[in-house]
């Protein structure tokens, strides 16, 4: 409903400023009213983020959706909510350089309430996902400040800020 949005934006505000002039935060959503009602919420939280925030219609899945986001020589950061944590799998992760699906197991009698599996990826939903766009480009090395669990924003402001500087 956009809260995430004016959270990302009122951080980056008060924390980066000079990061923020330069931001833009973009939805891409699937439904319309979906849209509008964050563009609504966002503008209303803060008048100065309507001019940081856009949201568009469009599907993660279909490549065309994403053209004019990834273009022009800027950092594009993807926060990938409601497309993958909507899926029946509980997360990816990159493993020595592979993608992999969480699953999770029952089939152990020492561990009757199921245990977490890594499974190679082959969701088609995730792989039409990442079909939409070169994910190779992501970085999966962490540096010490992002292990600390600093909660979401903490974490995105490490990311943000660090490879910033490069």
């Amino acid at each position: 409903n956009g809260t995430l949005a004016a959270n990302v934006l009122d951080f980056m505000l008060e924390r980066h400023p000079d990061i923020y002039s330069e931001l833009r935060y973009t939805v891409l959503d699937v439904s319309k009213g979906l849209c509008e009602r964050q563009e609504s919420l966002v503008g209303l939280h803060n008048r100065n983020h309507e001019s940081h925030f856009q949201s568009l219609v469009g599907n993660a899945c279909d490549g065309k959706s994403w053209e004019g986001l990834l273009e022009g020589g800027e950092r594009v950061y993807v926060l990938g909510l409601e497309v993958l944590d909507n899926l029946p799998h509980d997360r990816i992760e990159k493993v020595d350089g592979k993608w992999m699906e969480t699953w999770v197991s029952y089939e152990s009698e020492s561990h009757p309430n199921g245990v977490e599996e890594l499974r190679e990826m082959r969701d088609d939903v995730i792989l039409s996902c990442f079909d939409a766009y070169d994910w190779t480009a992501i970085n999966s090395e962490k540096d010490e400040e992002q292990k600390k669990d600093g909660g979401f924003l903490a974490t995105l402001e490490t990311f943000i800020t660090r490879s910033r500087r490069r």
